[in-house]
Order: structure tokens, then C-alpha cells, then sequence
């Protein structure tokens, strides 16, 4: 990293250092979720639990992992036994929690897999009180993620610009966006991006 945690409030980008995309990802998680204030933790798509177990453990905030698939959440509870009940069974689309919950969301992956990217990021932000973090996958052209399935056929697309829009019009009036190796492409399939959302503070 060239710049400091502190710093990121006050930058439009940020920028990683050359680096695995699941390391700076998890630097990136770590840092936020050892900001001042932040106690409750939600991860959307948690899928084995290897972010939890990674990063989030050990910074001691509460912490809920959502999945729809009901033999991530299994494996999960399995892995962690201490900490079952933190992993739960949930969609996306409609997540069972109320307003501004969490003082962190976030998710690699869950609009990319969604019928409704839409619907997801407006749970997301629904569930959010402080800040959000997304990574998104198969970012085709830097302007639109395009999920293929495993016989090649597009599945989901979405406007990266619209995700922005979005995050704006649900009070989140800043947006950062990685530059850098958050970008590398991936399989021939388009690059990854991630960003870091800051909910409005009201006067």
C-alpha cells in the first residue's frame, strides 16, 4: 500500500501495491474492520468462512457471514464450532436484519452471482450504517461486470457506474475505487475491482 488507512477518507482512489489480489483484499478488510468505532461486521457471501478466519477473527468486532448456500453455512459452523450461531443461511435479495446494523458490510462476489445485482446492493446498503466494501469479479471493459456460467453463456451484467449511482442515492456520498493490481485480469474474463463506500453523516 502507498497510503495509510486514515488517508482513504479523503482520496477519490487508492492505490495497491503489486500484490495477490486476495492479500491486499484481506489488508483492505483488516484495516477497516480495525476502524475506530466499528463493532458489528456483516459479510454477504461468506462462503467457507476464509475471510472470517483470516482477518476478522481476530480483530474481535461481532461478526454475522450470510450465505445462501446452506452447505457453506454446514462447513462453516464445523470449522469455527464456537462460533456457529454466527453463521447463518440467508439471501441476499432479502436479508433478516434491520436498518443500518452493521457498521461494516461487505461482499466479493455477491451482485456478480445475482439474478438482481439491484436488489443486492440496495440490502446491502439497507443493512449499513458506516461503511461498505465490495470486490467485483469479470469487470469486463473497467465499465461493465459480465458473469458467464460454465458453458460460457452471460448470466448477469451490470453497469459498474450504476453500482456507484446507487450507493449514492442510498446515502452514500463517497465512493473510492481501487487502482492497481485490484485490477489484474483473471482468467481471460475481465479484471476485479474493489471499492470502499462511506455512508453520509448527517448533520
Amino acid at each position: 500500500w502507498v497510503h495509510q488507512p486514515q488517508d482513504i477518507a479523503s482520496m477519490g482512489t487508492f492505490t495497491i501495491e503489486n500484490r495477490g489480489e486476495t492479500s491486499h483484499y484481506r489488508t483492505i478488510l483488516r484495516w477497516l474492520a480495525n476502524e475506530p468505532g466499528c463493532q458489528s461486521v456483516l459479510e454477504v457471501n461468506c462462503g467457507r468462512g476464509g475471510d472470517y478466519g483470516s482477518v476478522v477473527r481476530s480483530t474481535g468486532v461481532n461478526y454475522t457471514g450470510v450465505d445462501s448456500d446452506r452447505g457453506e453455512i454446514s462447513a462453516c459452523q464445523k470449522e469455527y464450532p464456537e462460533e456457529a450461531e454466527h453463521f447463518v443461511v440467508g439471501d441476499p435479495h432479502k436479508l433478516s436484519f434491520g436498518d443500518r446494523e452493521f457498521d461494516l458490510v461487505y461482499s466479493a462476489n455477491a451482485m456478480t452471482h445475482s439474478p438482481d445485482p439491484s436488489r443486492v446492493i440496495f440490502e446491502l446498503a439497507r443493512v449499513c450504517s458506516k461503511t461498505m466494501f465490495l470486490r467485483l469479479e469479470h469487470v469486463t471493459d473497467g465499465k461493465t461486470v459480465r458473469h458467464q456460467d460454465a458453458l460460457g453463456k452471460i448470466t448477469v451484467t451490470f453497469n459498474v457506474a450504476s453500482v456507484i449511482d446507487t450507493l449514492n442515492k442510498l446515502g452514500f456520498g463517497k465512493v473510492y475505487i481501487a487502482r492497481g493490481a485490484a485490477e489484474e485480469v483473471i482468467e481471460g474474463m475481465g479484471t476485479r475491482q474493489l471499492f470502499i463506500a462511506r455512508r453520509r453523516v448527517l448533520s
